[in-house]
């Protein structure tokens, strides 16, 4: 009884044993079931965020919508911090600057001085006015206007003769009938001055080039609507504007001389002239002198004469030479040309030029012709003639020197006005220097007539029946 009571005992506790590692065992396999399905989790986990867009997490939140006052109010605290940092780093920069540059001692000191004032400067100025618009606005708009700084335009006054709609009559002409052609015109006057604005009519082949001149041009008549009858002038009184109609008549015997050739139809050009007469413009030049011992004594010593006796002129250039002046405007440029340094002294020969140019600037016309020229010297100031042979003094008794008749004359034939210069020689007789620096003027003037020029066809037909010939209706 004693050995199975034994036995059954052992067998109790191996039974218990047993149960005791199946129980361990299986909390040991729950352990790792569980550890593993972890695990399992955390891979799965892993693999989804690799394979999915990283920057989605970031789209979403960018996507997400905002309100209009959190969107406003997100982007004024951005700019906000924005300017806070730049004004904080340039605070920095300033302040490291003058540390090691000793303020506005130095050069580099100095420049950051301009440097912030210039930056300063312009954000003051806008802060006052954003603070004086907030307390007047009325008041601020009133003193800005429309913001933008006033500009002053300069309105000119037309000048000259402008032709309108010049055409003839007709549009085909038969051989030898009369040729007629209108133009409607409108005379600018002038500012200060009456004057007379005198007419003319040609008409020449174009294809022939003997003549373009209009000398050798068939000369018409011209009639001016509203004038006495074989006028062919209009007087046009001081800022009085006039418009009128002008025609050109060819008559039979001025056709006379057209060529057709072996053509059954030609063109011929219509020229209609209007000149300015008897135009007259002024120009002067300042002729400053010193005597030449005080002029060398400066000069030795590097000394402007002009700086020493206090002149301040504005037509004195730089080096010292003198710009000339016209006295009232005009088609004509009359101008001098005198290079020399001044003041002149007594004793040695100078070089006067004279000018003589076209306007174009506010002009369109042309000189027609050369009427006057003259060139008034100063007293004591001498002319030598032989270095002045363009000119002439028909006076012996005065300093006034003409351009010769023959000179003019060759000039006007050409038709070349529009560019001439001309030279004359002079010297300065001791007794027109003294001790301090003075100036005298040598004037010229010129007296010409001023052309304007409109164009115009005729078509001319041999043999042509004249009920094909039909006039423009105006």
């Amino acid at each position: 009884m004693a050995e199975e009571s034994s036995i059954d005992e052992r067998n109790e506790y191996y039974k218990e044993l047993r149960e005791e590692k199946r129980k361990q065992r299986e909390e040991t396999e729950a352990e790792k079931s569980k550890k593993y399905q972890s695990e399992r989790k955390n891979s799965s986990l892993f693999s989804k965020l690799s394979k999915a867009d990283p920057t989605s997490v970031f789209k979403k939140t960018l996507t997400t919508p905002l309100s209009p006052f959190a969107f406003l109010l997100k982007w004024i605290f951005k700019i906000l911090a924005l300017i806070l940092a730049v004004g904080l780093a340039f605070i920095i920069l300033i302040f490291l600057f003058q540390f090691f540059t000793g303020g506005g001692t130095s050069f580099l000191g100095t420049q950051t001085s301009i440097l912030s004032s210039q930056i300063s400067g312009p954000i003051v100025s806008s802060l006052s006015t954003v603070k004086n618009f907030v307390l007047d606005p009325v008041g601020t708009v009133a003193t800005y206007g429309t913001f933008k700084n006033p500009q002053t335009i300069e309105k000119t006054k037309p000048q000259g003769i402008e032709f309108r709609n010049f055409k003839t009559k007709k549009d085909i002409y038969r051989e030898r009938d009369p040729i007629e052609a209108v133009a409607n015109v409108k005379i600018y006057a002038l500012e200060d001055s009456p004057t007379q604005v005198e007419f003319g009519c040609y008409l020449y082949d174009v294809v022939s080039l003997e003549s373009l001149n209009l000398k050798s041009a068939a000369q018409g008549e011209p009639k001016l609507y509203g004038e006495e009858d074989g006028q062919n002038y209009v007087t046009i009184l001081a800022n009085e504007d006039k418009i009128l109609n002008v025609q050109c008549s060819f008559k039979e015997q001025e056709l006379y001389n057209i060529k057709f050739g072996d053509s059954r139809t030609i063109s011929e050009k219509i020229t209609l002239t209007a000149n300015y007469k008897d135009f007259i413009v002024n120009s002067r030049i300042k002729v400053y002198t010193l005597q030449s011992s005080i002029l060398s004594n400066l000069e030795k010593q590097n000394i402007n004469p002009f700086a020493h006796f206090k002149i301040n002129d504005p037509l004195v250039s730089s080096d010292r030479s003198v710009r000339p002046e016209q006295i009232k405007k005009s088609p004509v440029i009359l101008s001098f040309d005198l290079t020399d340094e001044q003041p002149l002294k007594e004793g040695p020969t100078y070089l006067l030029g004279l000018e003589l140019k076209n306007d174009k600037t506010s002009w369109n016309g042309k000189i027609s012709s050369l009427q006057m020229l003259k060139l008034i010297f100063p007293e004591n100031f001498k002319p030598n003639l032989e270095n002045c042979k363009e000119f002439y003094n028909p006076y012996s008794d005065n300093n006034v020197f003409y351009l010769k008749p023959n000179i003019i004359a060759k000039i006007t034939e050409n038709e070349d006005v529009s560019n001439q210069r001309f030279y004359c020689e002079f010297s300065i007789d001791p007794s027109a220097v003294n001790e301090d620096m003075s100036f005298s003027l040598i004037n010229a003037e010129a007296k010409f007539d001023y052309e304007f020029q409109a164009y115009t066809s005729a078509t001319i037909s041999k043999n042509l029946i004249s009920s094909t010939t039909e006039e423009i209706k105006s």
